[in-house]
């Protein structure tokens, strides 16, 4: 029983990481305020081949996308990913 319900743990986590790779397509039909979340997520997780593809749909849409905007919902997209720090007085950005 264990190990089937192990495998069934498996086999979800495995078919939800497939689901997130993005294709030419399924970036054109982002939001840019979806665009520019997304780009500060994979920026974080270093996924290099999803940041190229929303870097060029970013220059095609330049002139649609509100900057300040953008900048804010990267800096978002980027502390979504980042690990929950576990200990009092931890801040992943200052270090004493």
């Amino acid at each position: 029983m264990k190990r089937l319900i192990l495998l069934a743990i498996t086999i979800f986590s495995l078919s939800g990481c497939a689901s997130w790779n993005l294709t030419s397509e399924s970036v054109k039909a982002l939001s840019n305020d979806e665009l520019c979340s997304r780009l500060g997520s994979d920026v974080q997780i270093g996924n290099v081949s999803a940041v190229a593809l929303l870097l060029d749909e970013y220059k095609l849409r330049a002139d649609n996308i509100d900057f300040e905007r953008c900048v804010i919902l990267e800096r978002t997209g980027k502390q979504s990913v980042m690990p929950i720090p576990y200990y009092y007085g931890y801040s992943g950005y200052y270090r004493y």
